[in-house]
C-alpha cells in the first residue's frame, strides 16, 4: 500500500516535483503498485512514489531530497528481473526509474 498524504508524504512529493516537474512523478496507486512486481512470484512493498527524471542533476537532487528526508532509492532499469533487487522492502521507498535517460551526451575516450 502507499504512504497516506501525511505532511511527510506530500513534502517529499513537492520537493520532488520541483526538480522533474509533476508529470515526472507517479502517485497513482495502481500504478505504484506496478513498480512493486518484477518476474519473480513474490511482490516488493509498494513505493511511496516513483519518479522519472531526465538528467543526473535530476537524479542528484531527487537523491538529496529523499535523504534529508529519510526515504530511501532505489534505481530501475527496465524492471525484467527474477532476483527482486528493484523491489522497495522499506515503505519510505522513491523508486527511480531511468528510461527517460536515454540519450548519450558524452563519450570518453
Amino acid at each position: 500500500m502507499a504512504l497516506p498524504a501525511t505532511p511527510d508524504h506530500q513534502e517529499i512529493t513537492r520537493r520532488i516535483a520541483a526538480i522533474v516537474g509533476a508529470d515526472a512523478v507517479v502517485l497513482d496507486t495502481e500504478e505504484l503498485r506496478f513498480y512493486a512486481l518484477d518476474l519473480s512470484e513474490q511482490p516488493g512493498l509498494t513505493p511511496a512514489l516513483v519518479v522519472r527524471p531526465q538528467t543526473a542533476g535530476q537524479v542528484s537532487g531527487i537523491v538529496k531530497a529523499a535523504g534529508e528526508l529519510g526515504y530511501c532509492v532505489i534505481p530501475r532499469g527496465a524492471g525484467i528481473s527474477y532476483t527482486r533487487s528493484h523491489l522497495p522492502v522499506r515503505e519510505r521507498s522513491i523508486i527511480i526509474d531511468s528510461r527517460k535517460m536515454n540519450r548519450i551526451i558524452e563519450i570518453n575516450k
